[in-house]
């Protein structure tokens, strides 16, 4: 199986493709390992500032070694020149806002993915002679679940992943796959707030995607139901030592309260040692706790 049928593989089969960016490189590895910790393993690192290139080369130096089973793509690529520097930095695929005949074919010509993104049927129609196997529809907020539900007939067997718009809200997420889309992409709704120091961001991710049965979208799609909607909502400032005892008993949980492949806090050092950090400073505390409040909130609407 190509490169290029794996990165695939990986995104249907994960239902989500987080995007971002962040200007310090060891800022953006936390975030990266936080997310494959928790299961992911396919992300798309966009091309939003000057250092992107070196962050890229420098971050899939370490996720190589680290995290061997990781896919790295880059975002917001828009010229031929672009493409090729970035896939010369080590980008295993490539995510584009537009259509571009340079881009795709540097894509082609190393066989990797390339997503386009498309806004029209037209677009659409351009980008599968490139072929595009997946089509990113850009931007989702302004399109709608109702133009993929409209235009998905058109093209049969072409695969569909929205970006801009998506929730993390079971309703809003399910009702992007009714409208025949095959992943959805999420940047700063799954990654609101990750730039903050590297206790907080970690601490911060594996909350956020503990919370969501995110991955019961490979069994069924329209399905989503937070981790611990059976949980009572904390009062505001609880201590954070009791983060992942709160979690241990509740029903549906496994070891401390964490599902596979959630088993985060007592498995990676880097969490541990996140936790350990926020116990020290209160302000940081004080920010996690009010999103873990903020959480509870959202779940018992």
């Amino acid at each position: 199986m190509s490169k290029k049928e794996k990165v695939l593989d990986t995104i249907l089969s994960q239902a989500m493709l987080p995007l971002f960016f962040y200007e310090d490189a060891d800022v953006s590895f936390e975030i990266i390992r936080a997310m494959y910790n928790a299961g992911v393993r396919v992300i798309e690192y966009t091309n939003r500032g000057k250092e992107a290139l070196s962050n890229l080369y420098n971050i899939k130096q370490r996720v190589s070694k680290e995290m061997p089973d990781l896919y790295l793509g880059i975002g917001t690529i828009k010229t031929g020149l672009e493409a090729e520097t970035f896939v010369d930095a080590g980008a295993d695929f490539i995510v584009s806002p537009i259509v571009d005949s340079e881009v795709a074919m540097v894509a082609n010509n190393y066989d990797l993915l390339y997503i386009p993104g498309c806004m029209t049927p037209s677009e659409i129609h351009v980008a599968q002679q490139y072929h595009a196997k997946l089509i990113k529809i850009f931007p989702a907020n302004i399109l709608g679940q109702a133009f993929i539900a409209s235009i998905r007939d058109l093209f049969p067997g072409q695969l569909f992943i929205p970006t801009g718009g998506v929730e993390i809200e079971a309703g809003n997420i399910a009702g992007w796959f009714r409208s025949g889309v095959c992943a959805v992409g999420m940047g700063s709704s799954l990654l609101a707030v990750i730039y903050w120091i590297r206790g907080f961001i970690t601490s911060y991710i594996m909350i956020r995607l503990k919370h969501w049965n995110w991955f019961s979208l490979v069994n069924n799609k329209l399905s989503l139901r937070p981790y611990g909607a059976t949980i009572k909502r904390p009062a505001a400032r609880q201590n954070i030592r009791g983060y992942p005892e709160s979690f241990s008993s509740t029903p549906g949980l496994g070891r401390n309260g964490l599902p596979h492949p959630y088993q985060l806090f007592f498995d990676n050092p880097s969490v541990n040692s996140s936790l350990k950090f926020l116990r020290k400073t209160p302000w940081a505390r004080t920010r996690v706790e009010d999103l873990y409040v903020e959480f509870h909130k959202e779940i018992d609407k």
